[in-house]
């Protein structure tokens, strides 16, 4: 027997005919930072393959970009289906996105992007040797696996039996030794034998972030600070944040509301499309802001291309008032 949901909890039948227009026009703007940023990557990418060298100090900021357009999609997606709650975790993502390659961008460039890409290789290693059953990270996570009332035993009895193609960590490994990679290997090992790392160990195993290489910030927190957006972090991350970790004021703070009779309580609706505006005015703004990083480092040229864009297609969605406001 199926069961249909209960309406005043989930209306999926929609907001009314004027609130969904309202969020078509905000998610068909977004649609549009997105197919702008698509030619941003493009204009990149072929700048990269035009320099030659090694690309990879700039492999990040272009991966960082894609990543950022898959994040705006996602939030003009949701949008049309009034999942504003769920477009946080989005947009704390996003944020985080573009202070990583604003602070690869802003100075020492290829040291930055370097060091991002010795991390990106520890990492592929780590999950390697964890998907190994034969390695003592591997063996670990069986044995955490049998604790795991979640697993079952067919996926047990296949970790167990897997094993990863010959060459593979060694491959990796042999990528850290490079000459191109040794200052960044020796920064990284003496970061996660710090006494700083150690103290973090509980919660990252000592691993280091990348932004922290040669003196860098120790956190978001500090990479915000870094780079002066504690505000951006105040309004976007932290309260993102409680919606990601499923804790904090954002989880019960706005969601209990007056009911209708004296004394009553109630629980707004799920795909309640308040913060529509706010969510899509910060999505396109990062995003505006992510493209004149790149295109000033990579394709100053195309500057003018964007600024004339902005103009006929963004500007007035940053100008027009919270339409949403006062109808939720």
């Amino acid at each position: 027997m199926k069961y249909p949901p209960v309406d005043n909890i989930l209306p999926r039948s929609g907001n009314s005919p004027e609130i969904s227009a309202i969020q078509t026009e905000y998610a068909d703007a977004l649609d549009q930072v997105v197919n702008f940023g698509t030619h941003v990557l493009s204009w990149q990418f072929e700048a990269l393959e035009h320099r030659g060298g090694n690309c990879d100090p700039h492999l990040p900021v272009t991966m960082l970009l894609r990543h950022v357009l898959q994040l705006v999609d996602a939030i003009s997606t949701l949008t049309r289906h009034s999942q504003i709650d769920a477009n946080r975790a989005c947009l704390r993502a996003l944020l985080e996105a573009v202070l990583a390659v604003d602070y690869i961008l802003q100075q020492d460039s290829e040291r930055r992007g370097m060091a991002f890409m010795t991390c990106h290789f520890h990492d592929r290693i780590a999950a390697h040797e964890t998907a190994d059953p034969t390695t003592e990270r591997g063996k670990q996570f069986v044995a955490n696996m049998e604790k795991d009332i979640y697993v079952s035993q067919e996926v047990l009895e296949a970790m167990r039996a897997s094993s990863r193609p010959p060459g593979v960590l060694e491959g990796l490994r042999d990528v850290l030794k490079r000459p191109a990679y040794r200052e960044y290997e020796a920064e990284y090992q003496k970061l996660r034998g710090s006494p700083k790392a150690k103290g973090r160990r509980a919660k990252s195993k000592g691993k280091p972030p990348w932004y922290s290489f040669f003196d860098g910030p120790r956190s978001i927190q500090e990479l915000a600070e870094r780079l002066n957006h504690q505000a951006l972090y105040e309004l976007v991350y932290r309260p993102c944040s409680d919606i990601v970790h499923a804790s904090g004021p954002g989880i019960i703070t706005g969601r209990i509301v007056q009911g209708d009779q004296d004394g009553e309580v109630a629980i707004i609706q799920m795909r309640n499309p308040r913060d529509t505006f706010q969510i899509a005015t910060f999505a396109s703004t990062l995003s505006l802001k992510l493209y004149r990083l790149v295109l000033s480092q990579y394709v100053p040229e195309r500057e003018q291309d964007l600024a004339k864009w902005y103009v006929s297609e963004i500007r007035a969605l940053h100008r027009m008032p919270d339409r949403l406001f006062e109808r939720t």
